[in-house]
């Protein structure tokens, strides 16, 4: 794909999208084998799905700009990142987005991702968030309740409140959780992405990301979901140890073997059988 040097080849430069999804469809066919480590059941299944979401990944629009989401991005990178969301059961563009930084991708999970992460955890979480001219009540302690009615006619309203509830797949008590717009606004204030995309253009969508971090806060989940959870509030998920090493396998060519050039033995030990001692 890559011309000499490692410049651009000609048909990177005539078409470099085309060449971009050339690639990552070359990463998956050459590493197949390698990459199956990571998914033992229904493994051929879910590479293909990664593949195809890497691929639309790749082609994503920014309304405002016109230019690719990852335009930047080189096609190991998104690979790698499709392939780290699908190992922990995450659709790229739906369950988690592809967040560029400069030449790096930063995974951010969806509300539905969450969802999904913590529904696999054995747990069915809803959050919300209230507008004005909703209906809604509230009580928190072992007594609680949370009581909500959207307005019929109107969605426009400023949002007044988040709330979320937890139940266990076996029963139990709920757990409620709300927190008033004062609140909310002064969580965001605290989180690295408080001007991100996620903020700035979805705030609702933004609100009930921290009400189901609020929620997880009171529930015995999987350490290895409390991490991802923490990573979140740190400005996304990373690959972590086992699949970046994998992956970083997964980018590296293999150096060719070295032409061996026999050479000649020096005149006085030119009848020695080769290996002969002297």
């Amino acid at each position: 794909m890559r011309g000499t040097n490692g410049r651009p080849s000609t048909e990177e430069i005539a078409n470099p999208q085309a060449a971009k999804e050339a690639r990552i469809r070359q990463i998956f066919t050459e590493q197949g084998k390698l990459l199956s480590k990571l998914f033992p059941t229904n493994g051929d299944t879910v590479l293909a799905r990664a593949v195809s979401s890497a691929i639309m990944c790749s082609r994503a629009v920014d309304p405002k700009t016109g230019r690719r989401n990852l335009e930047d991005i080189p096609a190991e990178e998104i690979a790698e990142k499709a392939i780290a969301c699908h190992h922990q059961g995450l659709e790229p563009g739906a369950d988690a987005y592809l967040v560029p930084f400069g030449k790096r991708i930063t995974i951010i999970k969806s509300p539905q991702g969450l969802i999904k992460l913590m529904f696999n955890a054995g747990w069915r979480v809803e959050a919300r968030a209230v507008r004005e001219g909703d209906f809604f009540e509230h009580e928190l302690g072992p007594e609680g309740f949370i009581r909500h009615r959207k307005a019929i006619h109107r969605r426009d309203g400023a949002v007044t409140y988040g709330y979320a509830f937890a139940r266990h797949k076996d029963g139990g008590a709920p757990t409620l959780d709300v927190l008033s717009r004062d609140d909310i606004d002064a969580y965001r204030a605290q989180s690295k992405q408080a001007n991100g995309p996620m903020w700035e253009g979805n705030y609702e969508g933004a609100v009930r990301k921290t009400m189901i971090h609020r929620i997880a806060d009171y529930l015995p989940l999987p350490a290895s979901l409390m991490t991802s959870l923490r990573q979140e509030e740190t400005g996304g998920v990373e690959v972590n140890d086992e699949i970046r090493e994998l992956l970083r396998r997964m980018n590296t060519a293999p150096a060719p073997e070295p032409e061996m050039v026999p050479m000649p033995a020096p005149p006085a030990e030119q009848g020695r059988e080769p290996g002969e001692e002297g």
